[in-house]
Parts: C-alpha cells; sequence; structure tokens
C-alpha cells in the first residue's frame, strides 16, 4: 500500500531472461595470486643474488669485492650502509686520562671504569639522604671525641705520640647534650645539623655514640689516637690520589702492628649477603688508607693495620678479613689496577 493511494501496487513478475540476469554469479578468484610482473622482476633478481654469493669465496672481503665496482651505481650507498652496521656492532671505546682521582672513586674505577669514565665527564651531585646527613653528625661527633681525647695535636708527629690512652674518651654525661665541645672545637654547626635530624635519625644517633665509646674502650685499647680527619694524597699506579683518613691510632701497649688506621661507618655491617662490589669498596678504601699513613708515618705497611668499624652494628673488619670475603687477591697490586684501567682502552 503507497501512502496517500488508496490502491495496492504489484511489481510484476520479471521473465525467465530478466530472473537469470539478476541472479548472483558466484566470483572466481585464484589464491595465492600468480606473481605480477614486479614480483617476478623481484624474484629473477634474489635468484641472481644468490647465484653471486654461492660463486663468491668464502675469504672474500666485501669491501676489496665493492672497491672492484666503483663506478657501480648503489655502491656508494652500500658501503654508507655496511660502515654504520658494523659501528652499531661495536662497544663504545673510552678513553680515561685522569690524573687525580677522589679515593672514594677509586673502586668504581677498577669495578666499573665506564661508569667511573661517564662521571668524570659529567659529574652529577648526590641527592641527600637521611643516612648521609646522620653519618655527617656522628663523623663529627667522633672527631670531637678523639680530639679531646688527644692531648697531641692532630696530625702532629706519629713517632711521638700522647700519653693519653683511648679508654680516657670523656661519657656522654660527663661530655654534655652536644658533646661537650664549645665553639671553639666546631661544637655551633653540629649542633645546628644534629638538631635537623628527625626523631628516628636520633635515636640511632644515640645508639652510634655508644657502640662508639664501647669500642674504642674495648678493640682499641691501650692505643692513643695520633691522627684525626687526616687528609692524605697518595701516589697509586701514576695518578695522585686524594682522600682523608678518620682516625689513627698508636699501640701503646699490646702485640699487633704498631698503627691502627680506622675508617668509621654508620651504616649496617656487612655480612655473607653483602654485595661484593660494596665488599671490594671497602676493601680498596682501607688499602688506600693504609698505604697513605705508611708513607706518611715512614713505617711499612706491615707496621699498619687498616680497619673498618660498623658502629650500627657494631662490627669491625680489617682488610684481610675483607679481601677474604670478596675474593680478592692479597697480593694483588693496586698500583697494576689503577694503571691499567686508567691507561688501557675500555670496551
Amino acid at each position: 500500500m503507497v501512502p496517500g493511494v488508496g490502491s495496492a501496487l504489484v511489481v510484476p513478475r520479471p521473465d525467465e531472461e530478466e530472473l537469470g540476469r539478476l541472479a548472483l554469479t558466484e566470483a572466481e578468484a585464484a589464491f595465492p595470486e600468480g606473481p605480477g610482473p614486479s614480483r617476478a622482476a623481484v624474484a629473477r633478481a634474489a635468484a641472481q643474488v644468490r647465484r653471486e654469493i654461492a660463486s663468491m669465496r668464502a675469504d672474500a672481503d666485501v669491501f676489496d669485492l665493492l672497491a672492484q665496482m666503483e663506478g657501480e651505481p648503489g655502491v656508494a650507498d652500500t658501503v654508507a650502509l655496511l660502515e654504520e652496521h658494523r659501528v652499531s656492532l661495536e662497544a663504545p671505546v673510552v678513553e680515561i686520562w685522569q690524573d687525580r682521582v677522589p679515593a672514594t672513586s677509586v673502586s668504581e674505577l677498577l669495578d666499573d671504569p665506564q661508569t667511573f669514565a661517564a662521571r668524570v665527564r659529567r659529574p652529577m651531585p648526590a641527592e641527600p639522604s637521611e643516612s648521609s646527613a646522620l653519618g655527617t653528625v656522628f663523623h663529627a661527633w667522633a672527631e670531637r671525641q678523639l680530639r679531646l681525647a688527644s692531648p697531641e695535636p692532630a696530625g702532629g708527629d706519629p713517632a711521638a705520640p700522647g700519653d693519653g690512652p683511648v679508654g680516657s674518651l670523656l661519657p656522654a654525661d660527663e661530655a654534655g647534650a652536644d658533646g661537650g665541645v664549645d665553639a671553639s672545637l666546631g661544637g655551633g654547626p653540629q649542633v645546628v645539623e644534629e638538631a635537623a635530624l628527625d626523631e628516628r635519625s636520633r635515636a640511632k644517633l644515640e645508639v652510634l655514640r655508644a657502640n662508639f665509646t664501647e669500642f674504642v674502650a674495648t678493640e682499641l685499647a691501650g692505643c692513643s689516637p695520633v691522627s684525626i680527619e687526616e687528609p692524605f694524597s697518595v701516589e697509586v699506579g701514576g695518578v695522585s690520589v686524594q682522600g682523608r683518613i678518620d682516625a689513627v691510632f698508636e699501640r701503646t701497649s699490646g702485640g699487633g702492628p704498631r698503627f691502627v688506621v680506622i675508617d668509621w661507618k654508620s651504616g649496617r655491617a656487612v655480612n655473607r649477603r653483602t654485595d661484593p662490589a660494596k665488599l671490594r669498596y671497602f676493601t680498596t678504601q682501607l688499602r688506600l688508607y693504609r698505604r697513605a699513613w705508611s708513607q706518611r708515618a715512614g713505617v711499612p705497611e706491615s707496621a699498619v693495620e687498616a680497619r673498618v668499624a660498623f658502629l650500627a652494628g657494631p662490627a669491625s673488619f680489617t682488610v684481610e678479613q675483607l679481601e677474604a670475603r670478596c675474593g680478592a687477591e692479597p697480593g694483588a697490586s693496586l698500583d697494576d689496577l689503577v694503571r691499567g684501567a686508567l691507561h688501557h682502552q675500555v670496551r
């Protein structure tokens, strides 16, 4: 029914010829498609390349072959692409030329010269952390305690140590809340730094102080401090290594090497799960400190014991104990290791 029209419209039935024309016919196609002219040309070229490769000598140099084809279209582009591919497969080569190295960077130089070179080229400041602030405050406090216990000026003649034993360090209650150090000994700045610590860090600081007092009264009994925060510059492998030794003690009684070099640490002590790289770092530090003080005091290295003291533990280790833990060769020459890392290409 058509709207607006009173009658229905009926389409007449188409005849047979019309039905045949309107009927759907199946489309026929070949799959896969046969190669067209372009694909056939590519196939012929690929076959030609395979024949050329098969006829080439196995020991032929591709650049020599390309040189013989000079003037052919595409040779220059092919050479450029091959060079680009060769360079991409090579590790970068870094020449390290450094005549001065901080003591804290020597271990990184030996372990990872590539990273060391990157830091030398583009030094980045370290982000301040809670642990570093705590370590700074503790080291300042420990330095003042040792200065109070040492009748000789820090850095004085190591052959003439003071008579005051380490056990004479002032107890915390007698030293006062700020360590009993007046402004002439630098107490002011340390008080400000300590006040900036949060409650958790201040609690850790008290533990470090207590363990420090216990350590020097027991482990270093019969010793006197002869140098505190001792700066040094020592030649290693042809370069100057600068650093600072936390404390040096001289034995006034008992057996063992004459001097004891101490590196205070406010962090956790090493254990069986400690990263070997960290163990090597501590080992390298102690070896540098031992050499520096042996030259400063004019004594052989065998007369200097190097020890790191982890006061959060507390626990302490000699350089020999750390070498055994990290598998380092005791007789390895530090000079040869540094010289090799600095003056050889790093791949």
